[in-house]
């Protein structure tokens, strides 16, 4: 059975997987991953954005301040 299940699948999954593998690949590929690098860097941009901004806007001005504190005890 399992000998027959290979040369079964084997002739249907090589000849009918490339060809069929390569179009799909292609010509989708570079618009789709166009669209996938867009969204990635949109969700990059927003997780870097958003919820380290604030912490880190905090943490400079802080450091800001202390600079200016101690300029000012200078």
């Amino acid at each position: 059975h399992k000998l027959l299940h290979k040369l079964h699948h084997k002739p249907l999954h090589k000849p009918l997987h490339k060809p069929l593998h390569k179009p799909l690949h292609k010509p989708l590929h570079k618009p789709l991953h166009k669209l996938l690098h867009k969204l990635l860097h949109k969700l990059l941009h927003k997780l870097l954005h958003k919820p380290l901004h604030k912490p880190l806007n905090l943490a400079l001005s802080r450091c800001n301040l202390r600079a200016i504190m101690n300029g000012a005890n200078w």
